[in-house]
C-alpha cells in the first residue's frame, strides 16, 4: 500500500505567506510565489497544501510537473497542467505546434492559446496555477509562463512554482526575476529545526522518539523527505522498538546516505520488481508501461505484478496516463545507484528499443546523449537529425542536442551551421555569430557557407543590426547559393541598407530583388524589393511611394504560400499612407495586417504594427494611444527577442514625456533608444532620436548644441536623400535657430522642407513651409496661412505648435487681438494633449512680448483620477467592467490584446487599483456617482 503523504511539520510562516497569497486572489489580485529548495526539502508537500486550501477556497487548481527525461516538446509542463483541467486545451496546444514550422510562430500561437484559457477560467474564479521543477523546464514553458504572469496581471491567478535553487536554466531565472520585480515572492526552504524534526518522527513513528532514534534523524540534516522516509524504513523493516511511550532505534547501523537507505527499500521487493524498477528509473520520471515493456523485450501483461508490487511500496504512483515515481528523489535514488558504465548502457538500450518503436529521433534524444560517448558518430547523428526535426519548433532545444552532438562528434561545417541556425532562432545572435565564424573557419562548401550567411543576415536583421546583416550578405555573394537563396539575399539586402540609410543602395538591391524574385518565383523576394522601393521614395518625398507600397501588399495576397507576407507590405503601406495625410487608411491597413500576423503566429512583425499605430496616434494627437501602442510593441519585443524597428518604440515615447514636463522620463527614453542605436548600428528612427536629444538640450539651456545636432542631422539626411525627415525636424530647429541667431541653418531648414513640399503636394507639408518661412522670417501673415492650411489636415499637434509660433510673431507684430486668439486655440490643442510644457512656453514667450491670455483655466489634463482616463482607456474601462476578458475587448476594439494590456496598465496606476476586479468596481461606483 502506497504511504500517505508525510505531515507537514515546521512550515507555519510559509503556509500563512501562501494562505495570504490565496485570499489576495480571491479579492482579484495576481499572485506569485516561487517555492526554491534542495531536493526533498518540502516543495511538493507546501504546493500540496497550497492546492488544498486552493479548493477549500473555490479555486480551479490546474496543476504540472517539468521532467528532465520528457520527450523535449515544447510546453509539457503546461501541457500536462491543461491536461488535468480538460483535454481538449491540451489537443489545441498539440495542433497549434504541429501546423507550424518556425519557432517564433508556433511559440506565439501556443502561447496565446494557453494564454486565452488561463484568462477565460479566471473570470470564472481564482485559478492557481502550479507547475513543480521549473528548473528543468524546456523553454517553451517558461516562456508561457512569463506571458501568462504578465497577461494575467489583474486577474484572479495565484501561480505557485517550484525549483531547485542551482542548477537553473536562463528561462527559468529570467522569469522569476521579473515576477519578483513585481512583487512576485521567492520562498526558500530551509531545512527543519531540531525540535521540528522530532515533531515530524513522533507523527510518523506513532510515538515521542527516543535519544538513539532522534540523534539518527538528525543526520538527515533537517530535510523532512531525508528524515520522514528514513524513519518509515525503519518501521516497515522492524528496526524500532517501543519502551515507555517512546519510539527507539533499535538497529546497530543506519546507511550513509538516503541512496542507500532507498536502495535497500528497493531490495525488500522481489528481484523481479527491482529489476524493473531500476530499468524504469533510466527511462525517467514518468514513463509509459508500453515503453518499459519494449526495453525489456516483454509484453505488458508480464509487467503487471512486478508494478503492482513496485506502486504497493510506495515507488510508483498510477495518475491514469502512465506511470511516475511518487517522488523524484526516489527516483534519482534508484537511478544513480546504477553504476555509470551501466547507465550509459541502459539508457543506450532505451535507445534501440524506443526507435524499434518506431519513436521519432526526438523521442529517443534524450537517451541518445545520455549513452553516447567520445567518438560515437552513430549517435552524434542521430542527434543532429532529432535537431533539425525540432529547430522549428523548439530551438532552445535543437541547441542542446547539436552542443551533445559536438562533443561527441567531430566538428564539421554542416553541424555548425546547424548550430548557429538554432542559435539564431533562439535569439542568441552573439553565439550564432561565434558558432558560425568556427564553422567558416573550416572552409565549408559553398553550399553550407551561403546557408550559413544567409541565415546569419537575417538573423541580424530581426535583431535590429542592418550593418551585421550586411556584412554576412556581402560575404554570402561569394558562396554557393541557389536562385531562391540568391534571390531572398539580395532582398534582405536591400532591406538593411534602407535601415542603414543608404537610399541608392536599396533601391539598386531592391530593383534586383524583384526582378530576381519574378525569375526565380520567389514572392518574399519581390514583395520585400518593392516595399523597400516604397520607403525609398518615402524618404526621398514622392507620392508614388503609396503605389510601391500597394504593389506589394498585392504581392502578399496573391502568393498562396504566405511566405511574401513575412516582408510585411502592411508596415510599409500603412507608413507611406501617414506620410500623405492618409490617417482613416491607414490605420484600416494596420489593423488588418496585425490582425493577419497575430493569426499567422508572426510573432516578430507585431512590434512593427505597434509602432506603425503609434505614430499615428503621436500624428492625430492621441498621445496617450500612441504610448499604449509603443509599450505594446517593447513588450511583445521584450517578450519573444525581436529588435528590429524598435527605435521609434523610445522615441514617440520621449517625445510625448518631454511636451508633458517629464524631463526625467524623456531622459530615460532617449537614453534607452541611444543605447539601442550603440549595440545595433544605425536604424531606423535615429534621427528622431536626434530630435528628441536636441529639444532636452535646449530644456537645459543648451540651446546652441541643440541647434548643432538637428542642423548636422539634416545635413546627413540631405547628402542621403531623406528628404521627408526635414518637416519633422525643421520646425524646432527654425525655432531654436531664430532664437540664437542662426541663420545659416534655419535657412538650410527652411529650405528643405519647402523641397519636400514641392514633391509630395500635401496639406501637411505645404503648412510646414509656410509655418517655417513665417518664422524664419518673421511673418504673421505667413504664419496665419499656415494655421489655415493645418486646418485640413489631421494632424492636429502640429497646428497647435504653428498657432504657438503664429502668436509670438503676431505679438511681436503688435497684433495682440490676434495673437491672443491664436493662442487659445494653440491652448485648447495642448491642454487636450497634456502638453504643459509647450503651452507654459508660448505663454512666456507672450507675457516677454506684453501679451497674457488671463484665466487660462487647468493645465492639461489631469494625471491621475477618472478625469485622467482618456476616451479609450474609458471604453476598455467599460468592457472590463462588462466582464470580458483582454482578447475579447481587443476583438471589440480592433487592436491586439498587448495594446489592451498597455492601457489597463495606464488606468490601473490613473485610478490607483490593483486587479480588474477593483477596476470592475471602481467603475459602477463612479457611474452610480458614489
Amino acid at each position: 500500500m502506497a504511504q500517505p503523504p508525510a505531515p507537514l511539520v515546521g512550515r507555519s510562516s510559509e503556509l500563512a505567506l501562501l494562505s495570504d497569497a490565496l485570499e489576495q486572489v480571491t479579492r482579484g489580485h495576481q499572485r506569485f510565489v516561487l517555492v526554491e529548495g534542495e531536493p526533498g526539502i518540502g516543495k511538493t508537500r507546501l504546493l500540496q497544501e497550497a492546492a488544498v486550501a486552493a479548493r477549500g477556497l473555490g479555486f480551479e487548481v490546474l496543476d504540472g510537473r517539468a521532467d528532465d527525461l520528457t520527450t523535449p516538446r515544447p510546453f509539457s509542463a503546461l501541457a500536462d497542467a491543461l491536461d488535468r483541467g480538460g483535454g481538449a486545451h491540451l489537443a489545441e496546444v498539440r495542433a497549434l505546434l504541429a501546423a507550424t514550422t518556425s519557432d517564433a510562430e508556433s511559440q506565439y500561437r501556443a502561447i496565446e492559446a494557453v494564454g486565452t484559457v488561463l484568462e477565460d477560467r479566471a473570470r470564472g474564479g481564482p485559478v492557481l496555477l502550479s507547475v513543480e521543477d521549473i528548473h528543468v523546464a524546456d523553454a517553451g514553458t517558461l516562456a508561457a509562463l512569463r506571458s501568462i504572469r504578465r497577461r494575467t496581471r489583474a486577474l484572479p491567478v495565484a501561480m505557485v512554482l517550484t525549483s531547485r535553487i542551482e542548477p537553473r536554466s536562463k528561462g527559468a531565472d529570467l522569469l522569476v526575476d521579473e515576477a519578483v520585480r513585481d512583487d512576485g515572492v521567492v520562498l526558500r526552504l530551509g531545512p527543519l529545526a531540531d525540535d521540528e524534526v522530532v515533531q515530524l518522527v513522533g507523527e510518523i513513528a506513532g510515538g515521542a522518539p527516543g535519544r538513539r532514534l532522534v540523534a539518527q534523524v538528525r543526520r538527515a540534516g533537517g530535510n523532512p523527505l531525508f528524515a520522514s522516509e528514513f524513519v518509515r524504513s525503519l518501521l516497515e523493516e522492524g528496526a524500532v522498538s517501543s519502551a515507555g511511550g517512546a519510539v527507539e532505534f533499535a538497529g546497530e547501523r543506519v546507511p550513509e546516505e538516503f541512496t542507500a537507505l532507498v536502495v535497500r527499500r528497493v531490495r525488500q521487493l522481489s528481484d523481479d520488481a527491482a529489476d524493473v524498477l531500476r530499468t524504469a528509473s533510466v527511462l525517467g520520471q514518468r514513463f509509459a508501461p508500453a515503453a518499459l515493456a519494449a526495453v525489456l523485450s516483454r509484453p505488458v501483461s508480464s509487467l503487471m505484478p512486478p508494478l503492482r508490487e513496485a506502486v504497493a511500496a510506495g515507488f510508483l504512483a498510477d495518475p491514469g496516463d502512465g506511470l511516475s515515481f511518487r517522488h523524484g528523489l526516489v527516483r534519482d535514488a534508484i537511478y544513480t545507484d546504477i553504476p555509470p558504465s551501466i547507465r550509459t548502457t541502459m539508457h543506450a538500450e532505451v535507445w534501440r528499443a524506443l526507435e524499434g518503436q518506431g519513436a521519432s529521433a526526438v523521442d529517443v534524444a534524450p537517451h541518445v546523449a545520455l549513452s553516447a560517448t567520445a567518438g560515437d558518430l552513430e549517435a552524434a547523428g542521430a542527434l543532429r537529425t532529432a535537431a533539425r526535426q525540432v529547430v522549428g519548433r523548439a530551438p532552445e532545444t535543437a541547441v542542446e542536442l547539436l552542443e551533445r552532438a559536438r562533443e561527441i562528434g567531430p566538428d564539421d561545417a554542416q553541424l555548425l551551421a546547424d548550430l548557429a541556425t538554432a542559435l539564431g532562432w533562439c535569439g542568441r545572435v552573439d553565439d550564432a555569430q561565434t558558432v558560425a565564424q568556427d564553422a567558416l573557419n573550416l572552409r565549408p562548401p559553398g553550399h553550407v557557407e551561403g546557408t550559413l550567411r544567409t541565415g546569419l543576415a537575417r538573423a541580424f536583421l530581426l535583431q535590429g543590426r542592418p550593418q551585421e546583416a550586411l556584412t554576412q550578405a556581402a560575404a554570402a555573394e561569394h558562396a554557393e547559393l541557389d536562385p531562391v537563396e540568391a534571390a531572398a539575399l539580395r532582398a534582405d539586402s536591400s532591406l538593411a541598407h534602407l535601415l542603414s540609410g543608404d537610399l541608392a543602395t536599396a533601391e539598386r538591391e531592391a530593383d534586383t530583388a524583384v526582378s530576381a524574385g519574378t525569375t526565380a518565383a520567389v514572392p518574399y523576394a519581390v514583395c520585400t524589393g518593392l516595399a523597400v522601393r516604397s520607403f525609398v521614395d518615402n524618404f526621398r518625398g514622392y507620392p508614388s511611394a503609396v503605389r510601391w507600397a500597394q504593389e506589394a501588399v498585392e504581392v502578399a495576397a496573391r502568393d498562396p504560400s504566405g511566405e511574401a507576407a513575412r516582408a510585411c507590405p502592411s508596415v510599409f503601406l500603412g507608413h507611406n499612407l501617414l506620410l500623405v495625410d492618409r490617417f482613416e487608411e491607414a490605420e484600416q491597413v494596420l489593423r488588418a495586417g496585425q490582425r493577419d500576423a497575430m493569426g499567422r503566429g508572426s510573432v516578430w512583425q507585431l512590434p512593427l504594427y505597434h509602432v506603425g499605430l503609434g505614430m499615428l496616434r503621436f500624428f492625430d494627437g492621441r498621445w496617450d494611444d500612441a504610448v499604449a501602442e509603443v509599450e505594446a510593441a517593447l513588450d511583445v519585443a521584450d517578450e519573444f527577442g525581436v529588435r528590429i524597428g524598435l527605435l521609434y518604440g523610445h522615441v514617440l515615447p520621449a517625445m510625448v514625456a518631454f511636451h508633458r514636463d517629464d524631463l526625467a522620463a524623456a531622459e530615460g527614453a532617449v537614453r534607452r533608444g541611444e543605447d539601442l542605436v550603440s549595440s545595433g548600428g544605425p536604424q531606423a528612427g535615429a534621427g528622431w532620436l536626434a530630435w528628441a536629444r536636441a529639444l532636452l538640450l535646449e530644456a537645459s539651456g543648451r540651446t546652441e548644441d541643440a541647434v548643432a545636432l538637428l542642423a548636422g542631422v539634416l545635413e546627413l539626411d540631405r547628402a542621403l536623400g531623406l528628404l521627408t525627415e526635414y518637416w519633422s525636424l525643421g520646425p524646432d530647429l527654425v525655432r531654436m535657430a531664430v532664437a540664437v541667431g542662426a541663420t545659416g541653418p534655419a535657412q538650410d531648414a527652411v529650405a528643405g522642407i519647402e523641397e519636400v513640399a514641392e514633391r509630395l503636394g500635401t496639406s501637411t507639408d505645404q503648412a510646414a513651409a509656410l509655418r517655417c518661412r513665417g518664422v524664419l522670417e518673421d511673418d504673421p501673415d505667413m504664419l496665419l496661412a499656415s494655421i489655415e492650411t493645418y486646418r485640413t489636415t489631421p494632424r492636429h499637434p502640429e497646428r497647435a505648435f504653428a498657432c504657438e509660433d503664429a502668436a509670438v510673431v503676431l505679438a511681436s507684430a503688435g497684433r495682440s487681438d490676434e495673437a491672443v486668439t491664436v493662442a487659445k486655440e494653440a491652448l485648447d490643442v495642448f491642454e487636450e494633449l497634456g502638453a504643459t510644457r509647450p503651452l507654459n512656453r508660448m505663454l512666456a514667450r507672450l507675457r516677454e512680448r506684453g501679451v497674457r491670455l488671463g484665466a487660462t483655466g487647468r493645465r492639461g489634463r489631469p494625471r491621475s483620477g477618472w478625469e485622467a482616463l482618456t476616451p479609450t482607456e474609458l471604453e476598455v474601462v467599460r468592457l472590463v467592467a462588462e466582464g470580458m476578458s483582454n482578447p475579447e475587448i481587443a476583438g471589440r476594439l480592433f487592436v491586439s490584446r498587448h495594446t489592451v494590456a498597455s492601457h489597463l496598465k495606464h488606468v490601473f496606476q490613473k485610478l490607483g487599483v490593483r486587479s480588474r476586479a477593483e477596476l470592475a468596481a471602481a467603475a459602477v461606483a463612479h457611474s452610480s456617482g458614489r
